[in-house]
């Protein structure tokens, strides 16, 4: 009887004394989850977003003659991704010509310059894309003449500018709509697609003044 009371005993002097070496095992256990993600700040990649005002980009690849961009506003949405607010930009536009030798002084044309403006674009710093959206315009001072589309792709390096969706092309005494652009900037060439309409206004034919 003596022996089972002292074994009796034992059992709970056992626990108290070994307390020690389970504790942090039971403290783990009963602990709720972690609420913390499972990267480390430290060990996540850098972000660099921000927002620009009044923002100014000068783009030119392979040496072609650069273009100008303009923003209100800018702010990353994702990397090497700018979204741009009432966008303005200055494209070159036609071949460029020489007026003459370098060496005798001659200075090199640098064509016309179409002037574009939307309320919304997106710029791509890595391929030079412009996405222009909602009220797109594209002015030729020089040969006075005027697109309107609501999404326009300016390709900088191709020097192309597309229009996938209608335009309204306007110019003294013609108004021509379709359902999509392309524009080769280089050659200054443009091709309307689709549903193509033209309307003429106070045009005098041949021989009849």
């Amino acid at each position: 009887m003596i022996r089972r009371r002292n074994l009796i005993w034992l059992i709970p002097l056992t626990i108290i004394t070994t307390f020690p070496l389970w504790r942090p095992l039971a403290a783990a256990f009963l602990s709720p989850a972690s609420t913390q993600p499972s990267t480390p700040a430290a060990e996540q990649g850098p972000r660099h977003d921000f927002i620009l005002e009044q923002i100014r980009v000068i783009a030119s690849t392979n040496g072609q003659r650069p273009s100008e961009i303009t923003a209100r506003r800018a702010a990353t949405i994702m990397p090497g991704q700018l979204e741009l607010t009432e966008v303005q930009a200055k494209i070159p536009s036609g071949p460029a010509t020489q007026t003459a030798p370098a060496d005798q002084g001659g200075q090199e044309d640098k064509g016309q310059l179409l002037h574009v403006r939307a309320d919304r674009g997106l710029y791509h710093q890595e391929s030079a894309l412009l996405t222009l959206m909602d009220q797109a315009r594209v002015v030729n001072p020089a040969e006075g003449y005027e697109l309107q589309s609501d999404l326009l792709h300016y390709n900088e390096s191709k020097q192309t500018l597309i229009s996938p969706g209608p335009i309204i092309f306007q110019a003294q005494g013609i108004l021509v709509t379709g359902s999509s652009l392309s524009y080769d900037l280089a050659s200054g060439h443009y091709e309307v697609l689709g549903q193509v309409r033209c309307t003429l206004s106070q045009l005098t034919l041949p021989g009849t003044e």
